[in-house]
């Protein structure tokens, strides 16, 4: 979830400052044309205008090149987050396995007198349930669960 919150996060941001940057630059080539036209006859103006195109364009560019490079960090965000998944898929699989087979179990079972009212779970019960919670939590170990382990 984290993963996939930056990933969005990054794309947005990225995509916010290329619009600022294609902005700024529309503006301050709109902006330049407009005073440049009273001295339009001047040399040194027209140098002055060309040079700040030069500068323009170029940040266009650099606005670009962050961009693109933005979304190469999305990408490689994505494919570990993917990985990671694939990674999980085997745990997930074994545990579903786990909990498959003891609800058939126990569906096979006849029920006794009594046994709805004990309240006691069973040492196979009880592992499901911790597999289970310790998945859901990211963590392996009963000792990765507690708070600073």
């Amino acid at each position: 979830m984290i993963i996939e919150w930056l990933k969005a996060r990054a794309k947005i941001i990225g995509g916010i400052a290329l619009i600022i940057a294609i902005t700024l630059a529309a503006l301050k080539i709109y902006q330049v044309g407009y005073s440049s036209g009273f001295d339009a006859r001047d040399k040194t103006a027209k140098e002055d205008q060309i040079k700040e195109q030069k500068e323009k364009l170029a940040s266009i560019k650099n606005a670009i090149d962050q961009a693109n490079e933005i979304n190469q960090q999305n990408n490689e965000i994505s494919q570990q987050f993917w990985a990671d998944r694939q990674a999980e898929k085997p745990q997930a699989q074994a545990i579903e396995q786990k909990v498959t087979k003891y609800v058939e179990d126990k569906a096979k079972q006849t029920p006794k007198a009594g046994d709805c009212n004990t309240g006691d779970i069973s040492t196979d019960e009880l592992r499901i349930l911790q597999d289970l919670t310790r998945f859901a939590n990211g963590t392996k170990t009963a000792d990765d669960a507690k708070p600073g382990g």
